[in-house]
Order: structure tokens, then sequence, then C-alpha cells
């Protein structure tokens, strides 16, 4: 069974073609339910667990409309662009400190059973 890590690209689901370590920072309970609902998917834990998770943006992410278009202003100008395209720009502007919300990161903790699920599958 291959064993995900963070760097790969899902080929399947409603994150089809994205990074895993971008879905799990915006919706780290997507992984949660992959782990628990699918036979054939697993990830390295303590890898995952390393990554910062951003827990205001979930609620954008779980929903399909909003992860396909979302309407920002910028400058004061209206445009339309994918949230992705808007996250991506967040992470940029917090990676190099021109957005400071030590506040709204965390790292995410695997429940036991998501843990226990997991690594049945692996062994």
């Amino acid at each position: 069974m291959k064993i995900y890590q963070p760097y790969d690209i899902l080929n399947f689901g409603k994150y089809k073609g994205e990074k895993l370590d971008f879905v799990f920072m915006f919706h780290p309970e997507y992984v949660e339910w992959l782990i628990n609902n699918s036979d054939f998917f697993a990830i390295d834990i303590k890898k995952f667990e390393a990554l910062h998770t951003f827990p205001f943006a979930q609620q954008y992410c779980s929903d399909s409309k909003y992860y396909n278009s979302i309407t920002v202003f910028v400058d004061g100008e209206q445009r339309e662009c994918s949230l992705k395209e808007y996250l991506t720009e967040f992470i940029d502007l917090y990676e190099n400190q021109y957005l400071k919300i030590p506040e709204k990161k965390k790292h995410h903790v695997f429940s036991a059973k998501v843990i226990e699920r997991n690594n049945e599958k692996i062994r």
C-alpha cells in the first residue's frame, strides 16, 4: 500500500489534482475522512502533524461553491479567483511575515481512532 506524503498530489476525490499538504493545511478533516473511509489511503502521520493548519479557512474549503470561485477585493477592485489562488497568496504573505496572525495557525492532532485505522493499513 502506498503511504501518502505531504508532497503527493491527490488523483481522486474532491481535491483531485491538489497537493496533499495544501488540502491538509486548510481541511485536515478531509484527510481524516479519507483515512477512515478509504481502504487504499494511509499517510505518514508524523509528517502531517508537523504541518501548520489554518482552521479559519476550513469552512470555505469544505464548501465546494467557495472552493471554485470567490469574489475578493484588492486595492478597492473586485475580482474573481479560486479559493486556491486566494489561499496560496495568503500563505505567501504569511510565510514572508507580511501577515502576522500566529493565533490563527495550529498543528492538527489526529485522534487515536484515526491513527489506529491508519496504522492498520500500513502493517
